[in-house]
């Protein structure tokens, strides 16, 4: 087990973090890890969301209020009380409902690919999963699968995830290093992914390699990640394509 303080010296020594740090291929008992991580940067996902909805949000509600005010006061103080309840149970029914979408995905992810991520990412030539590993501790991950739905030599990048404590350290872009190696020397044709518009950072990462945006939908996302309907509607998906070969 790494200690507590091998860990510290690691993160708050950011110029020895690319020494210390591995990329490796998935090994089955990184299983536990890679849930791990996946159900955490799915709650930091869904936090950054519910907060983006509330920002987009805020100018409305406070024209709204404005308004109401005004109401209250020329008519009755009582139109100011039902603005306020029905704020309440607008926002109430938007946190319960994201919770259980969420819920929900976790579950369908449970059911497929994180069942067993040896074989649904290490099993089919040219998939693969890429594991982060800092001072003996799984700190990111990600995976390159193919749809049928795809044509031959399309390739998809799924569940790059970096713990949210270790995010800005650049794990993410040797993770996309090794990947991008990996399709090159099985000289895959193009490689698809979709994320989120409010993943900032990470599409600034990917355009920096060189990955070029496709379509930006509100419906549409991976044919093998299946997406919760109300994320749909608090945030747009972004799709990217790289070309790795033409040949």
């Amino acid at each position: 087990m790494v200690s507590s303080d091998a860990i510290q010296h690691c993160t708050t020594h950011y110029p020895e973090v690319k020494d210390r740090l591995t990329i490796r291929s998935f090994q089955r008992s990184d299983q536990k890890d890679c849930v791990e991580i996946f159900l955490d940067g799915f709650q930091d996902y869904t936090k950054n969301l519910a907060i983006t909805f509330l920002s987009k949000s805020s100018w409305h509600v406070v024209m709204a209020t404005i308004f109401t005010l005004l109401a209250a006061v020329l008519w009755s103080t009582w139109i100011f009380v039902v603005f306020v309840v029905i704020i309440l149970i607008l926002l109430t029914f938007f946190f319960i409902s994201l919770h259980v979408a969420s819920n929900k995905y976790i579950q369908y992810a449970m059911r497929t690919d994180f069942r067993d991520i040896e074989k649904s990412y290490m099993s089919d030539e040219g998939c693969h999963m890429w594991v982060a590993e800092l001072c003996g501790k799984v700190v990111g991950m990600v995976g390159l699968r193919r749809d049928e739905n795809h044509e031959p030599g399309v390739f998809e990048l799924q569940r790059m995830y970096v713990v949210p404590a270790y995010q800005r350290m650049g794990i993410g872009k040797q993770m996309l290093n090794e990947l991008i190696t990996h399709a090159k020397k099985h000289r895959m044709k193009m490689i698809v992914l979709s994320t989120s518009n409010t993943q900032v950072a990470v599409i600034q990462l990917y355009m920096k390699y060189g990955f070029k945006v496709t379509t930006r939908s509100a419906n549409e996302s991976g044919k093998l990640i299946q997406r919760p309907a109300i994320l749909s509607i608090i945030t747009d998906v972004t799709k990217f394509w790289l070309i790795i070969s033409s040949s």
